[in-house]
C-alpha cells in the first residue's frame, strides 16, 4: 500500500511541473499566433470556425504567463503547499533548480516523509526511516524529468515532439476549452485543455503508474498569480480518474533564488546504488556483446 502511496506523489510533482508555465501526430513548428497560417484564437469561437493550430494554443499561453524569457529569469524556485486529498493531507515542498533539477518532498501525519530527486541525470526516491534509496526507472524516471523542466508547458517546442487540436469543449461552469493531444519527445502522451478566454492552461489529463496499473491523473489548474511577471497557478485540483482519489493542492509560497541546492546531492547511499546500477548495467552490456560474437553468422 505504502509503494501505491509513494508513486501518486509523482503525479503531484507533474502537477506542479504543469504550474511551471504534450494517430498521426504532427511534428511541432513554431508560427506567430497572428500568422496567416495560424490566426490567434479567439477569445469565444463560434460554431463552425476553424480550430486554433496546437502550436498556437501552446504559444498564446507561454504569452499569457509571461513568456519563455520570464519563465528562466530565476535560477531556482522554492514552492510550497498543502494537498488535502479524499483520504489524507500532506505538506510539499519542491525546489526546482535551472534547467532541469527538482527534489520534491511529501510529508503526511503519521506517515514518513518521501523526498524524490532528479539531478538532471538520475533520479532516486528517500524514504524516511529506510536506508536503502530506490533508484527510479522507466516511467518513473521519466515522470520526475519531465516534472523538473524549470519553464514547464511553456518550453513547449523542445518539451514535444507532436502536438494536433483535437476539438472544443464547454465546462460545468461555463469556459470552453481546446483540447489537444501532446507527445513528449520521451513518448509520453497527454491531453491538455486551453481557456479559449485568457489563452492558458486550465487542465491536464496526464497517464499515472500506480503499481502496476497506468491510470490517467487529472488536474485542473486555476488562480494563476504573478512572481516578478511569470504567471504560475497555486490552485491545483486532481482526480485518478475511474479510482476514487482526488485532492486539492493549494500553493502556499513561491521564492525565486533560494539556494537549496543541497537537497539535490547524492548522497553515499545513493552514489553507491548508482554505481552498482551502472556497474550491472555494463555487465550486462558486456554479456550481450559477447553473446552476439559467439553466435554463428547467418550468412555463413
Amino acid at each position: 500500500m505504502r509503494g501505491a502511496s509513494v508513486r501518486r506523489w509523482f503525479g503531484l510533482s507533474a502537477a506542479v511541473g504543469l504550474m511551471a508555465g504534450g494517430s498521426a501526430w504532427g511534428q511541432a513548428q513554431p508560427q506567430a499566433p497572428g500568422s496567416a497560417q495560424n490566426p490567434a484564437p479567439s477569445a469565444m469561437p463560434q460554431p463552425g470556425d476553424e480550430l486554433p493550430s496546437a502550436e498556437s494554443l501552446f504559444a498564446r499561453h507561454a504569452e499569457a504567463v509571461g513568456g519563455l524569457e520570464k519563465a528562466f529569469q530565476h535560477d531556482s524556485r522554492l514552492v510550497k503547499g498543502i494537498s488535502r486529498g479524499s483520504r489524507s493531507s500532506s505538506f510539499l515542498t519542491l525546489y526546482y533548480e535551472n534547467p532541469n533539477r527538482l527534489a520534491f518532498t511529501a510529508e503526511s501525519p503519521g506517515s514518513p516523509k518521501v523526498t524524490s530527486v532528479f539531478d538532471g541525470t538520475y533520479g532516486w526516491r528517500l524514504e524516511e526511516g529506510v536506508d536503502e534509496p530506490t533508484l527510479l526507472r522507466g516511467a518513473e524516471l521519466v515522470e520526475m524529468a519531465e516534472s523538473a523542466d524549470f519553464a514547464g508547458e511553456v518550453n513547449y517546442l523542445k518539451r514535444y515532439r507532436g502536438v494536433r487540436t483535437l476539438g472544443v469543449e464547454q465546462t460545468e461552469d461555463g469556459r470552453t476549452l481546446y483540447r489537444v493531444a501532446a507527445e513528449s519527445v520521451n513518448g509520453r502522451r497527454s491531453l491538455l485543455f486551453f481557456d479559449a478566454e485568457s489563452g492558458r492552461i486550465a487542465r491536464a489529463i496526464v497517464p499515472q503508474l500506480i503499481g502496476d496499473q497506468v491510470v490517467q491523473m487529472q488536474t485542473d489548474l486555476s488562480n494563476y498569480q504573478p512572481i516578478d511577471g511569470f504567471y504560475i497557478p497555486h490552485t491545483l485540483r486532481q482526480e485518478l480518474l475511474g479510482v476514487g482519489w482526488s485532492s486539492e493542492i493549494t500553493i502556499r509560497s513561491i521564492e525565486p533564488n533560494v539556494d537549496r541546492s543541497e537537497l539535490l546531492e547524492r548522497s553515499p547511499a545513493v552514489q553507491a546504488a548508482l554505481d552498482k546500477a551502472i556497474a550491472e548495467l555494463d555487465a550486462e552490456t558486456n554479456a550481450n556483446e559477447a553473446a552476439k560474437d559467439r553466435a554463428p553468422d547467418a550468412g555463413g
